[in-house]
């Protein structure tokens, strides 16, 4: 049986969000995982998702940046050639730079059409 794992990255917040079959998962070294970079331990994952699940067989919901859309990539492949068969899905959102000047530039407009005056 296939076990499915959720990854959504909170890069506001330096945070990882973890479920295993829809249970979130906030103990044991996920705990630690969740406050570290991504690309501070997820090399490091599959060897802890056996660890934990006993299992190799994993399909990956990770929602994220395209820079950490790749890194995942990475390690699912180098996880599916030491024998795992994880299967994934990505979902890609705009990164935080986007969204700052997404931001920036609707203040800018706010103070050029002076809406407060």
């Amino acid at each position: 049986m296939q076990q499915e794992l959720n990854l959504y990255i909170i890069h506001l917040k330096n945070e990882t969000l973890f479920s295993l079959n829809g249970e979130i998962i906030t103990d044991g070294k996920y705990k630690t995982f969740a406050r570290q970079r991504l690309q501070m331990w997820i090399n490091r994952f599959s060897n802890r998702r056996e660890y934990i699940t006993n299992k190799k067989n994993f399909f990956v919901d990770f929602t994220g940046v395209p820079s950490d859309c790749t890194d995942v990539e990475e390690a699912i492949q180098q996880a599916n050639a030491a024998g795992f068969n994880i299967t994934y899905q990505f979902t890609q959102i705009r990164s935080q730079n986007e969204r700052m000047a997404e931001l920036e530039e609707l203040v800018n407009e706010i103070r050029e059409k002076s809406y407060f005056e």
